[in-house]
């Protein structure tokens, strides 16, 4: 990374997400900074034109503006790159995959740092790579951390196929409010990038997003 601000084309016509600024809306989000502070092209303002959308919307589903390239935060400051929008079950084959490879490096290689670069992978006509911006830098980290860092998001995928299976039950109970809310609304739709804009509300956690209708991404 040479410090200079990363650009992501998104669905919404003329808008960008750029890394490494701080959001200009007061979503304070983490990873990116709307272009066009109007068309709320970072992820927090992204999922709340969704629910905007959504809301005035009065007939058929609606599917939220994706951007090509999505690029969500793990633990261990890693990255989930997804380019296109396989569903959630394809991501979790994907993550499978590198868990096994990642296991294998820490029990069989035995290396004490992972230093070959991204794990990338072809899911369906998507692409899909988990990488550590640190190696560029020869921060390099040990194959436990890419497994933490895979094996929760894997378990955010199977909390969200949970959910999505028994939608009518959370909608008896009751949805809340914020973010579980947010995340069912979005569980409902048909598409893969509702599906995808939940994961990322998942992923980011609830310290956030400190101003309820509020989510975030890059």
């Amino acid at each position: 990374m040479n410090g200079q601000p990363t650009e992501f084309k998104t669905a919404l016509p003329g808008a960008v997400w750029s890394s490494h600024v701080p959001c200009g809306r007061t979503c304070r989000g983490l990873l990116g900074r709307c272009r066009d502070v109007a068309l709320g092209t970072c992820f927090n303002c992204y999922v709340n034109e969704c629910a905007r959308r959504r809301r005035s919307a009065r007939q058929g589903a609606y599917n939220p503006p994706v951007p090509e390239t999505l690029v969500l935060p793990l633990r261990n400051n890693l990255l989930l790159t997804i380019t296109g929008q396989p569903s959630l079950r394809a991501l979790a084959g994907f993550l499978s995959a590198a868990i096994i490879h990642f296991k294998n490096q820490q029990d069989i290689q035995q290396v004490p740092f992972y230093t070959a670069g991204s794990f990338q992978g072809r899911v369906g006509t998507n692409d899909c790579a988990i990488s550590h911006p640190g190696d560029t830098t020869g921060h390099y980290l040990e194959p436990a951390a890419w497994l933490e860092a895979l094996r929760d998001v894997h378990g955010c995928i199977d909390a969200l196929e949970e959910v999505r299976a028994n939608i009518p039950l959370f909608r008896k109970q009751g949805v809340g409010e914020g973010r579980s809310k947010a995340v069912i609304e979005l569980l409902e739709q048909p598409s893969p990038a509702s599906h995808l804009a939940a994961l990322g509300i998942l992923l980011l956690g609830p310290d956030e997003q400190n101003s309820p209708p509020q989510t975030t991404i890059h």
